[in-house]
């Protein structure tokens, strides 16, 4: 089913009730495999990187969910964590950003080697995991706070800025006819800026692989990717890499909830039927009764 609400969301699932009906399935080092030799490796091999010279981007890209996945395989990339950024609300909750009842956007924020990647790296398949044309949020999620952003640090990496506007201009330069609808948005450092968002939120399509699976797909992601982009570049881009365990099968995490209605009715109508059924053979026991009565013969039963 779709649902809409939420500031004008429309979404495949309402995730609010997702993080609800979550079962752990293992951890980033227990699900990590490691993938073929790239630009992506294992989250357990980046998990080891040095912490000292490391560097944070923010980015705006629909579903933090699915900004996590994407980003968690960039070989460089140390952890990426869901958060909420660009409004000016303190210590926002998800629901209140979904609803509309704050102005942040749903964001990751990006911990990264820059002796291993390079910022431009970062938006280069940052670019690649989102659809810049639309101006509506992202995919099947609908509403200003899914609208995609980079969020450039002006104070602790004022490199960020020029850097993200070039790369901005040079793939509308490369895309002529595109009307780029993501936003290069500065800010004044990432505390303060960027709210991680509740813990259920965190790592989710590693807790939830199926679950996780089965919004995606429903959400089209990936089908919208590969019309935008165009399956040559998307492949090349190996925006489809990710670090979501192989096993994972799409499952609807509201099966349950779809079906027992239906279960319910089909037995209402069971009792319907057999309470009809007790009361139409007590009647014609007492029409027999009464019409034996009548004839002088006494009926048992």
């Amino acid at each position: 089913f779709r649902s809409k609400g939420r500031g004008g969301r429309q979404g495949f699932v309402p995730r609010e009730a997702a993080s609800f009906l979550t079962v752990t399935c293992g951890t980033k080092s227990q699900r990590s495999a490691p993938l073929s030799p790239g630009t992506y490796l294992s989250h357990s091999v980046a998990a080891t990187l040095p912490s000292g010279a490391m560097q944070t981007a923010v980015l705006a890209m629909g579903c933090f969910w699915c900004g996590e996945e994407a980003l968690e395989a960039i070989h460089g990339v140390q952890k990426a964590e869901s958060g909420y950024c660009g409004g000016t609300e303190k210590n926002p909750a998800y629901l209140d950003v979904v609803y509309g009842r704050t102005s942040h956007l749903e964001a990751v924020k990006v911990t990264f080697d820059p002796a291993l990647v390079s910022y431009d790296k970062i938006l280069y398949h940052f670019w690649r995991n989102i659809d810049p044309l639309d101006a509506a949020g992202q995919f099947c999620d609908k509403g200003d706070s899914y609208k995609s952003a980079i969020f450039c640090d002006t104070t602790t990496s004022p490199s960020q800025c020029p850097i993200a506007e070039a790369s901005k201009t040079e793939l509308a330069a490369a895309k002529p006819g595109w009307a780029i609808e993501t936003e290069v948005l500065p800010m004044e450092g990432v505390a303060g800026n960027f709210w991680l968002a509740e813990d259920y939120h965190q790592d989710y399509y590693l807790k939830n692989p199926n679950s996780y699976a089965y919004y995606k797909k429903g959400c089209g992601r990936v089908v919208r990717l590969e019309t935008v982009w165009g399956q040559a570049e998307y492949d090349a881009s190996r925006g489809n890499q990710s670090m979501l365990s192989p096993d994972a099968t799409p499952v609807d995490p509201y099966l349950l909830v779809k079906v027992l209605p239906a279960v319910g009715g089909v037995l209402l109508l069971f009792l319907a039927v057999c309470a009809y059924a007790m009361c139409r053979s007590r009647w014609r026991i007492a029409r027999e009764r009464r019409e034996g009565a009548a004839a002088g013969v006494r009926l048992v039963g």
